[in-house]
C-alpha cells in the first residue's frame, strides 16, 4: 500500500488527507525546429494541421485537454493521432525526437525546454491549469519519514522553495 502520492486531483476519499503542492499548467509543446516555435501564439485551428501525440484515453491530462478544446471551439477528434502513449515523460521525448507536437504539464516539459529541445507555444484562448497535491492515508500510520516530508512541506518558510522545484 502506497503511504504518500502525488496526485492532479483534490482526493474525495474520507480515508485521504492532502494538501496543495503546487499549480501545474498543461501546455503545448512542439520540437525546437518546428514553426510554431518561433511565434508567441497560434490559433486553435491550426492545431488541426499537425500530428499530435497524445496521453491514453484514461488519463487525466487528456480528459482535461479535452474540456480546455471544447471552450476553444475544437474537439480530440479534430487532432490527428499520430500516437498515444501511456507516459507524459515518453510524449515529451516522442516530441523532441520531431515525431510530432502535444500537450504536456509544464512540469514535464521542463527539461526539453531547458535543454532547448523543445519550445512550448501558446494557443489563443487555450489555458489549462491543474492544482497538484500532496495525498496520505489516514488508515495507516505514517513512517517518520513521511512524517517529516509532510511536516516540511508544510512549513510557511518552504512554500517558495515548493514552488521553485514544481
Amino acid at each position: 500500500m502506497v503511504q504518500l502520492g502525488v496526485v492532479s486531483f483534490e482526493p474525495t476519499d474520507k480515508d485521504v488527507g492532502y494538501r496543495h503542492f503546487f499549480t501545474d499548467h498543461v501546455v503545448l509543446i512542439v520540437p525546437a525546429n518546428h514553426l510554431w516555435a518561433e511565434r508567441d501564439v497560434i490559433a486553435p485551428e491550426e492545431l488541426r494541421h499537425e500530428d499530435f501525440i497524445l496521453r491514453d484515453k484514461e488519463s487525466g491530462t487528456r480528459q482535461e485537454v479535452e474540456v480546455a478544446l471544447q471552450q476553444v471551439g475544437l474537439s480530440i477528434n479534430d487532432l490527428n493521432l499520430a500516437m498515444e502513449l501511456g507516459s507524459s515523460e515518453a510524449i515529451g521525448m516522442a516530441v523532441e525526437e520531431g515525431i510530432g507536437v502535444a500537450f504536456v504539464s509544464r512540469t514535464v516539459a521542463r527539461r526539453g525546454i531547458e535543454m532547448g529541445k523543445i519550445k512550448e507555444v501558446n494557443v489563443a484562448g487555450f489555458s489549462l491549469q491543474r492544482g497538484v497535491f500532496i495525498a496520505y492515508s489516514h488508515r495507516h500510520p505514517a513512517t517518520r519519514a513521511q512524517s517529516e516530508f509532510w511536516a516540511f512541506i508544510q512549513e510557511v518558510e518552504n512554500e517558495t522553495l515548493l514552488k521553485i522545484a514544481a
